[in-house]
């Protein structure tokens, strides 16, 4: 886990910029939709690190993020692939309030990203080439065209 220094406590605000210390400040969206009625946010000790869900009135849990292990004091919640901070705004003010915000396309489109990059890196800079059917051209020698029936590659 990370520690994290809680400023808030010391920091004067006055003036300056507001803040959100409770759940309160905070709220779920997902898919544009608030559920601020429908859910409410909780911090969980979990198989030994604290986990942040949220849960809706029948009780369902989605988790949003964890803290990778435990510690004293407070820590970072690195939140869930597709979860980010967002803050609304109306007539062109930002709001006061903090979501935490799941979009599921954005979601699936970024793990369809992370499958390819994952494949790509698997793919060897160079490969070597072979061609059985045409030796000859192999060893520096004419011949006429041939047709290409198998092609041989060898990762280096």
């Amino acid at each position: 886990p990370i520690l994290v220094e809680p400023l808030l406590l010391n920091f004067n605000f006055s003036g300056i910029c507001g803040r959100a210390t409770d759940s309160n400040g905070y709220s779920i969206r997902v898919d544009g939709n608030d559920l601020s009625i429908s859910h409410r946010l909780i911090l969980q000790n979990v198989g030994g690190e604290i986990k942040l869900f949220g849960i809706s009135l029948t009780g369902d849990k989605k988790l949003i993020g964890r803290s990778r292990g435990l510690s004293n004091g407070m820590m970072k919640i690195f939140l869930e692939p597709g979860w980010q901070f967002t803050k609304r705004s109306y007539q062109g003010r930002v709001l006061g309030h903090f979501y935490f915000s799941y979009d599921s396309f954005a979601a699936k489109q970024a793990e369809v990203e992370q499958r390819i990059s994952e494949i790509e890196a698997q793919i060897p800079d160079s490969l070597e080439f072979y061609d059985p059917t045409n030796s000859a051209i192999a060893e520096g020698s004419e011949t006429e065209d041939s047709e290409i029936t198998e092609i041989f590659f060898n990762v280096p």
